[in-house]
């Protein structure tokens, strides 16, 4: 696309949805990042696709020790809102890039299908359950699989491990 193109920021597109980032080292960084975003907006004003600001989020990666100024990044003249954590294709991240978040929207999913199929069933043979944990169960979990996990088995994060733990064994 051209609005991209024009850009010197990475950017990602997806059907209707577009994440621009640049790392920022110090203040003319962040000016050129605001600039391109308003290049954006402007594209997208000119082309009538504006972009709905309330669906618009500002996430900043950083160290704790990293301190930038942070200034406000604005579309269609609102200032966006900024984001401790933000979901993106049923993924959580967080400002931090700690996966303990997710792990725990996963953990929490997946109880709640151990908990409905105790209710659609009465009783439970070995082949049946198993047959029912890894279709209903186990995918919920793999999203709370850490990234750094061992590849010869099934190993939940380390936040909320305890509670992956229970669920396995019910």
């Amino acid at each position: 696309m051209d609005c991209v193109q024009e850009s010197d920021c990475d950017c990602a597109m997806f059907a209707d949805d577009i994440k621009i980032w640049k790392v920022i080292h110090n203040a003319a960084d962040g000016d050129d990042f605001k600039v391109n975003l308003r290049r954006l907006d402007e594209w997208s004003r000119k082309w009538l696709l504006p972009f709905n600001s309330n669906k618009c989020a500002v996430l900043r990666l950083r160290n704790r020790n990293q301190v930038i100024d942070m200034q406000t990044c604005y579309v269609n003249d609102i200032p966006l809102r900024e984001a401790k954590k933000q979901k993106d294709l049923d993924i959580w991240i967080s400002d931090n890039l700690k996966p303990s978040t997710q792990g725990c929207k996963a953990t929490k999913s997946a109880n709640s299908m151990v908990n409905a199929t105790k209710w659609a069933f009465e009783a439970f043979s070995a082949d049946f359950f198993s047959k029912v944990f890894g279709t209903f169960i186990r995918p919920h979990l793999e999203y709370a699989i850490d990234g750094s996990v061992n590849p010869a088995g099934f190993q939940p994060a380390r936040k909320g491990t305890a509670a992956s733990h229970k669920i396995i064994k019910r």
